[in-house]
């Protein structure tokens, strides 16, 4: 993926297995009808979540064997980011904006971003207060469940971000252009900490680091402690589309949308292909 035609997708596009879709139930053990085209995945609890591109929101209570829609009131189905922490539950979409799930209506209901733009690449939500990167606008902050919103302009030098993520103690946003920014007052400045000239595909907290992907020039991760960056062993492929970690089992994941799945579970000593490779 050029950098001077870089296409707005920046999706994982892991496909799971051939998935039967029936009513809102999808069977990953049943015959091949569909393929769902992954673009973020989310986890909180025993849950799993994925976005997909088209069909919208996916739930799984087994590990990924079965999966349910989770479309209530989501009428965009061109999901590119989600947001789990604590009681919040946002979704990022092409074009539809943001929607937020209101546990009690059981339904998702859309979230007032006033210009911003609608196709959202990023969203976070924390300490009450939501932080949204736009593919026309740049970074907004909003203070009021998004009543009003505040563009972020101080410390930042992309104009596009596409990804966002916090530890317990920062927040952290991965640039289209210019590598990776740390906030420590709430998302309201950022300095730029590393990985400079380097596209930013993705961010993902674990433990004391924060492990980031890039596009062509792979994976690192930045320790909080030391304040240092590192090189990660792994070295199948150079372009990072995804990241995931397992904290029960301490798995860390990474993807590649062509080349499938990696995984290590020996704290990036080794890595290992599990598949899940894209169907051509």
């Amino acid at each position: 993926m050029q950098q001077a035609g870089y296409a707005i997708h920046i999706l994982v596009y892991i496909i799971i297995g051939h998935v039967a879709i029936d009513h809102g139930y999808a069977d990953t053990s049943s015959a091949a009808t569909d393929e769902l085209h992954i673009s973020s995945f989310c986890s909180k609890g025993e849950a799993i979540y994925a976005g997909t591109w088209g069909y919208g929101l996916y739930c799984s209570d087994d590990m990924g064997r079965t999966w349910k829609s989770f479309n209530d009131g989501l009428t965009n189905l061109f999901i590119y980011s989600i947001h789990i922490h604590d009681s919040s539950f946002l979704v990022g979409t092409d074009g539809g904006g943001i929607f937020k799930y209101n546990n009690r209506e059981k339904q998702w209901n859309t979230l007032n971003i006033g210009n911003i733009g609608n196709t959202i690449f990023a969203v976070l939500e924390i300490n009450r207060v939501i932080l949204v990167s736009s593919w026309t606008h740049g970074l907004y902050r909003s203070e009021n469940n998004g009543k009003t919103w505040d563009k972020v302009t101080e410390g930042m030098t992309d104009s596009v971000i596409y990804s966002l993520c916090h530890s317990s103690k920062y927040l952290y946003a991965g640039g289209a252009k210019n590598g990776v920014y740390q906030s420590r007052d709430r998302g309201k400045s950022w300095k730029l900490i590393g990985l400079k000239k380097k596209t930013i595909t993705c961010l993902y907290p674990v433990n004391n680091d924060i492990w980031c992907g890039t596009w062509e020039s792979g994976l690192y991760y930045f320790n909080e402690i030391d304040s240092i960056w590192y090189k990660s062993s792994f070295n199948f492929v150079e372009n990072i589309d995804a990241l995931a970690y397992s904290q029960k089992s301490n798995i860390l994941f990474c993807a590649n949308k062509n080349d499938g799945v990696f995984k290590s579970d020996d704290n990036d000593t080794s890595w290992y292909s599990i598949g899940l490779t894209q169907y051509k």
